[in-house]
This record gives structure tokens, sequence and C-alpha cells, in this order.
């Protein structure tokens, strides 16, 4: 199963690491992931949303989430992983943070101008939900080549994530 996994995350099967070192990587990843502290604003800037304060949720994503999120992607970024399968999930991992950056660029942005209907808002929304969804993903994926002792009930929001044990 860990083989068809990685392999699906763009891993190789051919060189064997061992799955002591593979799992050491997997939990640094997990740690680091877990760590998020853009999510508290990002929740706090769609509570804003959504009582119709978009200028001071583009506020709150510029200040607060962006700032976060890029400190996050950084952190990611300079874990030294053992094994070439644990690189390429730290690649999975960045892209996916990476693109969460742009998302919460282009939502402040849209919000900046205030609510409106139009396109770019609900565009620069989907993207974020997106962003937010491909880093779940990887969370389960992770949790699957690796479970975590305390595994969240399948409902829970982003939010909730727990910080794994290393």
């Amino acid at each position: 199963m860990v083989t068809a996994l990685l392999a699906a995350c763009g891993g190789s099967t051919s060189e064997a690491p061992t799955p002591a070192a593979v799992q050491a990587d997997v939990g640094a990843l997990q740690l680091a992931l877990s760590d998020d502290l853009s999510l508290l604003a990002i929740e706090e800037a769609e509570r804003l949303v959504d009582d119709d304060r978009p200028v001071l949720a583009a506020s709150r994503f510029r200040d607060g989430a962006l700032p976060a999120a890029r400190r996050h992607v950084e952190r990611v970024r300079g874990l030294e992983l053992g094994t070439a399968d644990g690189r390429r999930l730290q690649a999975n991992a960045l892209s996916a943070l990476e693109a969460r950056v742009v998302a919460l660029q282009r939502y402040a942005a849209a919000l900046d101008r205030g609510i409106v209907e139009d396109y770019e808002l609900a565009e620069a929304l989907r993207v974020q939900r997106e962003a937010e969804a491909a880093i779940e993903t990887l969370f389960e994926r992770l949790e699957v080549l690796r479970p975590t002792q305390a595994a969240p009930p399948a409902n829970t929001e982003a939010t909730e994530r727990h910080t794994p044990e290393p």
C-alpha cells in the first residue's frame, strides 16, 4: 500500500527506501504541515466576509494569513528529508502551500474592491477553496502512509487539525 501511495504522489518504487526512513520523513512532514498558523487568520478573514466587511477581510488576509502562509511554505521548504520519496512528498506539499499563497493574494485583491457580484470574486473564492482542499488531501495521503495516534474524525475542518506525535 505504501508503494502505491508513494507512486501516486510521484514517488519511486525502485529505490526501496527503508520503511523507517520513509516513516521518519512523513512524520517530519506531518508535523511541519500541522503547524499552520495561517488557518486562524483565514478563519477570521472569512468571518469578516460573512459579516459583509470585505475590506477588513482583505486586510486580515494581507496582514495575517498571507505572512503566516508564506512562513509555513518556508518551514516546509527548510525540512531536510532523508529519502527521495520524502523529498517528493515535500515537493507536493510545497506546491499545495504555494498555491494557497497565490489564492489568498487573489482573494484579498478581489475583496479590496468590496463585495460585488462579479466573476473575479467568485473565481478567487473557488481557487482559495481548491488550494485548501489540496492541502487537506495531502494530509489524508500522509495519514495513510503514517497514521497518527489520534486521527481526527473524517468530517473535521482544516482548522481542527492536530499536531501528530513525532
